[in-house]
């Protein structure tokens, strides 16, 4: 699947501030559930990706993930 390359790629330039396990920790979990998402027939908008970016490279944690992907839904 061309996303999942483009996800990969993504991880190897993520932030070097996260240890190799964090870093394979979240590249799992994105992975599982951007597959997930796609499956029940949702895409991925710019936000979405920026967040889950976000998320990967060590700029958010778990609570601030959920938060930013709500974000443009609560205003």
């Amino acid at each position: 699947m061309n996303k999942n390359s483009k996800i990969h790629n993504r991880t190897l330039k993520a932030s070097s501030s996260l240890d190799r396990d964090e870093l394979h920790f979240r590249e799992e979990l994105l992975t599982h559930c951007v597959e997930e998402f796609l499956e029940k027939g949702f895409g991925l908008d710019p936000h979405l990706e920026q967040a889950l970016d976000g998320y990967r490279a060590g700029r958010y944690d778990m609570p601030a993930l959920q938060r930013e992907i709500m974000r443009p839904y609560l205003h």
